[in-house]
């Protein structure tokens, strides 16, 4: 009996031991699939938050661009707007051909530096302030082509605000006013 006995407590534990060898690879891998499937459907998942994210973020960031550029655009109307524009680069003694110069050269100015925010208004919003910045200059020349161009700059300023008042019409308030609707409907 001793023999039968020692024969069981090896051959119990071999028999465990063999079935836990055949069946263990097959729980194992049924385990690492199901921790495959687990982390695969997490990754999914925070994917889709990042992608959210990442979108809200970057509403918000070209939200934030597009404030600015209405911002800025108003900034420049305002810049070129004729009676503000003679008040910063008129000086005296300056001759009507000197101030035409000054007064176009700070539009290009003006304009080159916001000419990026394009990108960031409505075709109509741009179209008004191109077409603002153009009726200015042409404001300026006329009243300048009228004026002999060594007479006194006074003069040319005292021409541009004439024509401003003749037409009752600022070429930068329509431009003024398209950008604030446009921004109160957007934002």
């Amino acid at each position: 009996m001793i023999n039968l006995t020692c024969i069981l407590l090896i051959a119990l534990p071999m028999a465990i031991l063999l079935v836990a060898l055949f069946f263990l690879p097959a729980y194992i891998g049924r385990q690492n699939k199901a921790v495959f499937e687990y982390l695969k459907e997490n990754q999914e998942i925070m994917r889709r938050q990042l992608e959210t994210a990442y979108k809200r973020d970057s509403e918000k960031t070209l939200m934030s661009v597009s404030l600015q550029a209405y911002e800025r655009l108003s900034l420049f109307l305002e810049r070129i707007n004729p009676p503000n524009l003679l008040s910063r680069l008129s000086r005296p003694g300056q001759k009507v051909a000197q101030l035409q110069t000054v007064l176009l050269n700070g539009i290009r100015e003006e304009y080159e530096h916001n000419m990026s925010q394009q990108l960031y208004v409505s075709n109509l919003s741009w179209d008004q302030v191109m077409r603002a910045k153009n009726e200015v200059e042409m404001l300026i020349t006329e009243a300048a082509s009228q004026l002999d161009g060594n007479g006194s700059g006074t003069g040319l300023a005292k021409g541009i605000i004439n024509k401003i008042t003749e037409n009752k019409k600022n070429p930068v308030d329509q431009a003024l006013h398209i950008l604030k609707q446009e921004l109160r409907k957007n934002f």
